[in-house]
């Protein structure tokens, strides 16, 4: 057996990691609801709890910079929902969605981060230490391959698998334009 390529290799290590999966759109590990969505994924790198998928989700999304109420309002409402059994469901980005995965890690519930770069590249950087602990309670969701970086044009698919995965959405101060 001769290799494909040093991506693919790297892939193989990578899936062979305990809680570390590729599925195909056509796998039975593919999540149900995003079969459903415009335009689902035909690859997703996840990296946690598989069984994360298993519970309804709530998506909680929001400011970058949110107001000090915001931010209460966010890890508030995340900590409530995930003590009734929601899966709390954002995008990692910094402000409301950090709050939000807080919130429902603090309730020591299941949240979901579905990234706007690879497994391997998390963005924003400071929140690395929160993507180790939403693995440990959740899962983590992309799919991008593991090395790409985030770009604005990923920002929109991230958020069209945030909505395919909540049963509802809660919006937390976003502007106008978000």
């Amino acid at each position: 057996d001769q290799a494909v390529g040093p991506y693919y290799d790297r892939l193989l290590e990578w899936t062979d990691k305990q809680n570390n999966y590729l599925v195909c759109l056509g796998d039975e590990l593919y999540p149900s609801c995003l079969k459903e969505i415009y335009c689902p994924p035909p690859l997703l790198y996840l990296q946690g709890q598989i069984s994360a998928f298993d519970i309804d989700s709530i998506a909680v999304v929001g400011s970058r910079r949110p107001t000090l109420s915001g931010q209460k309002h966010a890890a508030l409402f995340s900590r409530q929902l995930a003590e009734l059994g929601y899966c709390i469901t954002s995008g990692l980005a910094i402000g409301v969605d950090s709050y939000a995965h807080r919130g429902a890690l603090d309730a020591q519930g299941v949240s979901c981060a579905v990234l706007g770069s690879g497994l391997e590249s998390i963005y924003p950087k400071q929140n690395k230490k929160l993507a180790m602990e939403i693995q440990e309670q959740g899962i983590l969701i992309s799919e991008l391959a593991l090395d790409v970086s985030a770009l604005p044009a990923n920002f929109p698919r991230r958020n069209r698998i945030i909505s395919g995965l909540s049963k509802a959405t809660l919006v937390i101060e976003a502007g106008l334009k978000s």
